[in-house]
């Protein structure tokens, strides 16, 4: 891989990552209030078209 490329298998876990630990400190410390955010948090991958808001 050249250097500035993106590993797409990194990236799908880097952004697999982030609501598997919102999810799991909701049940740490039994409070599911933060996992409305989820949805509009969630990170663009480089180079991917993201959906205008409506």
């Amino acid at each position: 891989m050249r250097r500035g490329e993106l590993d797409p298998r990194a990236a799908a876990q880097s952004v697999v990552a982030q609501p598997e630990g919102q999810v799991l400190f909701a049940k740490l410390y039994n409070d599911t209030s933060p996992l409305g955010t989820l949805r509009g948090n969630r990170p663009a991958l480089p180079g991917a078209e993201v959906p205008a808001q409506a």
